[in-house]
């Protein structure tokens, strides 16, 4: 069975759309009265695994999960010996600064 983390937060939505349009359901996770933080999809055939956005690279560099989705910040940041696959074309970074007025 394939293990896949998935990011809480500005990520999730985007990355359970891209997912089931491979065929894996994890909208579940969207529902707010769903309190799960595991769930295998419709077909029993992956479990997703909904973590903190810098824990994705974690589970999948220990062996918990074969597959996370992660912004490419979390691992410039982390380094973990993971392997980048895809740029998904989602999650756009914004910086904002703040000076004294």
């Amino acid at each position: 069975m394939l293990t896949i983390a998935l990011p809480k937060g500005a990520l999730l939505k985007d990355s359970i759309r891209s997912l089931k349009a491979v065929g894996l359901d994890f909208s579940g996770f969207l529902d707010s009265s769903n309190r799960q933080l595991q769930m295998l999809d419709e077909s029993g055939t992956a479990r997703g695994l909904l973590v903190r956005a810098l824990d994705v690279p974690v589970y999948v560099e220990y062996g918990q999960a074969q597959l996370g989705i992660v912004g490419y910040d979390v691992l410039r940041e982390k380094h973990p010996n993971v392997a980048q696959v895809a740029d998904l074309g989602f999650g756009g970074c914004r910086l904002s600064v703040a000076v004294k007025a």
